[in-house]
C-alpha cells in the first residue's frame, strides 16, 4: 500500500466536506488541534523532507493559518499503482487541483493555506511517525 497524508487547514475547513470527496482512497480522518505556539514547528517538520519547498515562506503561511484556528484535519489515504517514488505525480495533481478550486474563496488567502499533501510516501511517513507530538490535548 503507498499510504500519502493530507492536511486540511483551518482556513479551508468550511470546505472540508467537498474537499474530502476528492480525496481517494481514505484510510483514516482525524481532527486535530495544534496550538499556536506549536504551528510553526509543526509546519517545519511537515516539509522537513519536502525538497520542493522554498522554506523561506514558511512562516508567512503560519501566520495566515493561525487567524483561522488551531482545528485541522489529518488523512492518509492511498495511491494505487505508483509509478515514481521520488515525486508522486498524482499526489501533486490532486493538491494542486484542490488549491485551485478552493483558493479564491479563501479571505486573505495566500499560497498553500487550503491542503498540504506529502509529495511521497517517504514524506508521509516522516509525518505519521512526528506529527502526534504537536498537538495540543
Amino acid at each position: 500500500m503507498n499510504i500519502f497524508t493530507a492536511i486540511i487547514w483551518s482556513p479551508a475547513l468550511k470546505y472540508s466536506d467537498k474537499i474530502i470527496e476528492k480525496i481517494p482512497n481514505i484510510l483514516s480522518k482525524e481532527i486535530i488541534h495544534i496550538k499556536e505556539d506549536k504551528l510553526l514547528d509543526f509546519v517545519n517538520m511537515i516539509y522537513e523532507l519536502d525538497e520542493r519547498c522554498t522554506k523561506s515562506y514558511l512562516p508567512n503561511k503560519v501566520q495566515h493559518i493561525k487567524d483561522f484556528g488551531e482545528k485541522h484535519i489529518l488523512i492518509t489515504f492511498n495511491i494505487p499503482k505508483l509509478k515514481n517514488k521520488v515525486f508522486c505525480k498524482k499526489a501533486i495533481k490532486l493538491k494542486n487541483q484542490i488549491r485551485k478550486n478552493y483558493y479564491n474563496k479563501i479571505p486573505n488567502y495566500i499560497r498553500d493555506i487550503i491542503i498540504h499533501i506529502a509529495d511521497n510516501k517517504e514524506q508521509s511517513n516522516h509525518i505519521i511517525l512526528n506529527y502526534k507530538k504537536y498537538l495540543s490535548n
